[in-house]
Parts: C-alpha cells; sequence; structure tokens
C-alpha cells in the first residue's frame, strides 16, 4: 500500500510548493473565502490561537496577522521549502500531517484545513479525526476548504501517479460527532470564485464551519 503522508513530507510537497508558490505570492486575499470566515467569527468570538494545516509558506496567516494582532497563527505544513519561505517569525510554522497535530491538547480556538484532506490517506483519515478533537478546544470552531463531491470519487493525482485523490463532502468526518455542530456549508465552483447554496449544480469545491461543543 503507498503511503502518502510519506511522499509529501519526502518529496511532493516541496514539489507542490515548487509549483504554485507564484500563484501563492500573487493571490488577492481580499477574496479568500477562509479569511472572510475567519474575520467574522474573530469579530464576534474570543478566538485566541489558530492552526492552518496546509499553510504553506503562511501568506493567508501573514494577511491574517496584520487584520488581527492580538490573535496567534500556527501552521502545520509538509513542504520545508515552504516553511523557510514563510515572511514573518511571529507566525509558527511546524512541518508535519494532520494526523500526527504537534500540540497539545485544547491548545487551539480554530482549526483550517485549507485543500489538503483530499490527499490525505485513507488510512490515516480516523487518526486525522482523533487529533483534531484532540487539539480543539470546547467552543472552537473547524473550517474546512477541499474539493467536493456528494458520492467520495478517486482519481489518480497528475504529479505522481502512485498519489490517489479523494473528492467528498469532508464535513462528513466529524459531523457525526455528538458533541459538534455543523454550521454553515458553502459550495464553490472553484474556477469561478462563485458561491452557490445549491449542492446539484457539479460544485468542485465545499468550505464549511463546524462547532465543537
Amino acid at each position: 500500500m503507498v503511503n502518502q503522508k510519506q511522499i509529501f513530507l519526502k518529496e511532493e510537497g516541496d514539489n507542490w510548493y515548487e509549483r504554485n508558490k507564484l500563484k501563492i505570492y500573487q493571490k488577492n486575499y481580499e477574496n479568500d473565502f477562509i479569511i472572510q470566515e475567519i474575520l467574522r467569527l474573530t469579530k464576534k468570538k474570543k478566538i485566541k490561537k489558530i492552526l492552518e494545516v496546509g499553510a504553506s509558506n503562511g501568506s493567508r496567516l501573514v494577511y491574517l496577522k496584520k487584520k488581527k494582532q492580538d490573535v496567534s497563527f500556527y501552521g502545520l505544513e509538509p513542504s520545508i521549502k515552504a516553511i523557510k519561505d514563510c515572511k514573518e517569525k511571529k507566525i509558527r510554522i511546524k512541518k508535519g500531517t494532520a494526523d500526527n497535530i504537534p500540540f497539545q491538547k485544547n491548545f487551539f480556538n480554530m482549526i483550517v484545513f485549507s485543500f489538503c484532506l483530499y490527499l490525505c490517506d485513507d488510512a490515516l483519515l480516523h487518526k486525522i479525526i482523533d487529533e483534531t478533537f484532540r487539539v480543539l478546544r470546547k467552543n472552537g470552531y473547524l473550517i474546512i476548504y477541499d474539493f467536493y463531491s456528494d458520492n467520495i470519487k478517486y482519481s489518480t493525482y497528475k504529479h505522481n501517479t502512485k498519489i490517489k485523490v479523494r473528492k467528498m463532502d469532508y464535513s462528513k468526518l466529524f459531523d457525526w460527532h455528538p458533541k459538534v455542530q455543523l454550521m454553515k456549508k458553502k459550495y464553490i465552483i472553484e474556477d469561478n470564485n462563485k458561491l452557490f447554496k445549491d449542492p446539484k449544480k457539479n460544485m468542485t469545491a465545499l468550505i464549511t464551519l463546524i462547532k465543537k461543543f
């Protein structure tokens, strides 16, 4: 069985960053769905520590730090090249993956998964769920932004044929839990940067907001 985690930690994380870093630097974060949701929540709620899983070079977190000086931002990222390119020393990014989050219990008020779950090994999903609940505090929030499919679908990762891409409704990994509430879903056609409420229009991505009680 192919271990996709190890492939990303060893080489594909760096390869992904090299392919995408120009686009990351040029991204207009004013229209970023995750940032809009975080700024909305931090305006109303007492949120002091936020983790982004799949943080890349931390550019989204750097943007947020300028807006929210009173919030501490952390990242988890498999690419050492991306981590070294982080432009803000106050953003603390660690190398790793979501099945083993290197922080203590109940450390974060919010965890963000930004387009990374679709590449995680099936065999590690239970560990990812456990680790997320472990480090997320009571009354904390979980934001998931990833590829969407109403039914689970697999395809070959075009940059490495050993890797499988999985598309699904990733809220289902977490919203079964009795101490979790699904707060919001936004269906997205990613290429056109548009939001829709109807999930039956061949959406390509989904942003989900979940609260832990």
